[in-house]
């Protein structure tokens, strides 16, 4: 076998066409290459579930007023990243979050004192407001 001619790459695979001397047909061999994996560049979704949050308000607020020079487009990549970074922990846990505060509840549902029934309410509240951005999610 005869050293490989080159004759063209391709992004994902280079094909040689091989000399050989006995046949009139010159075979060719096909070298798969392995390419690094592209990164997509994921689209930005707003999830209607982190407007029930005070700090999704202070985020957009904080990049917007970040810098006075920005242009529109700055100011809205800005806060895509900010909130992309953050939302996963609001949308990315309901269950366990749900699940804590149902185990607060059960814990504090037997005590009568006034800090225990406070601290119900709030637990109550919470646990309703993970709820509803769990079903606006």
């Amino acid at each position: 076998m005869a050293n490989p001619a080159w004759i063209q790459v391709y992004p994902m695979a280079s094909l040689y066409n091989l000399l050989h001397s006995t046949s009139d047909h010159s075979p060719i061999l096909l070298e798969c290459v392995k390419c690094p994996s592209l990164v997509e560049n994921k689209r930005f979704k707003f999830e209607n579930a982190w407007l029930k949050e005070p700090m999704c308000y202070q985020i957009i607020n904080d990049c917007w007023n970040r810098s006075v020079e920005s242009d529109i487009f700055q100011k809205i990549s800005c806060c895509s990243e900010q909130l992309v970074g953050w939302g996963k922990t609001i949308t990315g846990d309901f269950k366990q979050r749900i699940v804590i505060c149902r185990r607060d509840l059960d814990q504090l549902k037997s005590k009568t004192d006034e800090v225990s029934v406070q601290r119900y309410k709030e637990v109550k509240g919470k646990l309703l407001v993970i709820l509803d951005q769990r079903e606006a999610y």
